[in-house]
């Protein structure tokens, strides 16, 4: 019988506590605190609760893996990337998911969908450079980071003989990943989940974040140009 290192579901769920802190902080800090004290902060809602959940949850969970994994953040693959075939996995997945997102699943769901209205309402609340900021740091960065970076890693550490167990980090990290874009309606959670099992694919394929990282940041800015440009 394979041993089970029940220590990485408590590393999972640290984990979790520590992505909770770090974007209600930066939430509760822009509600209660520093837009009321900026004015003029609303313009750059998206960007500074990006920078804010970054700057608070990313240290914690980097504690976490220093203090309690033996490799450190090699798990997450991060120092063992290849630049080009990175680059070129994401620039295919994005521009694919991309093209598919703006010339089949917004024009078929139609000007009134939900999902359509609420998307089209966040790439135009703000100016460009904000929505591209805040879309590389909290998606690009800190999502792929937590739900594929850190969920797939620590429910795999567990028994990492067992493909099961793999299985389920992968569909447990693209329900949780969707149902935080429930504000999208059915159609973008959809879209989204299915995003994430890719994403997820990358990570285990390339035994690196880099490519996830880059296809979900390049997706985000791509899918905000077209909206906000041209669809």
């Amino acid at each position: 019988m394979k041993k089970i290192h029940w220590k990485w579901l408590g590393i999972f769920f640290l984990g979790v506590l520590a992505l909770l802190f770090g974007k209600n902080t930066a939430a509760a800090l822009l509600t209660n605190y520093l837009v009321s004290i900026f004015n003029n902060l609303a313009v750059y809602i998206l960007v500074v609760f990006a920078v804010l959940s970054v700057i608070l949850a990313v240290p914690l969970l980097y504690w976490i893996y220093v203090k309690l994994s033996p490799d450190k953040l090699e798990a997450f693959g991060l120092t063992k990337y290849h630049f080009r075939r990175d680059l070129l996995l994401a620039f295919a997945v994005a521009t694919i998911s991309a093209g598919l997102a703006l010339f089949i699943v917004i024009p078929l769901a139609g000007e009134t969908n939900e999902t359509v209205i609420n998307v089209r309402r966040t790439v135009n609340a703000g100016s460009f450079l904000n929505i591209l900021l805040a879309g590389i740091l909290i998606g690009g960065f800190l999502e792929e980071l937590f739900f594929r970076g850190h969920m797939i890693t620590s429910i795999r550490r567990i028994n990492p003989d067992s493909q099961w167990l793999l299985v389920f980090a992968v569909v447990l990290s693209s329900l949780l990943f969707g149902y935080t874009h429930r504000h999208q309606g059915w159609l973008g959670l959809t879209f989204v989940g299915v995003h994430s099992v890719v994403y997820a694919i990358l990570f285990i394929k390339t035994k690196s974040l880099a490519s996830p990282m880059l296809a979900h940041a390049l997706y985000d800015s791509l899918v905000a140009i077209g909206i906000k440009y041209f669809v």
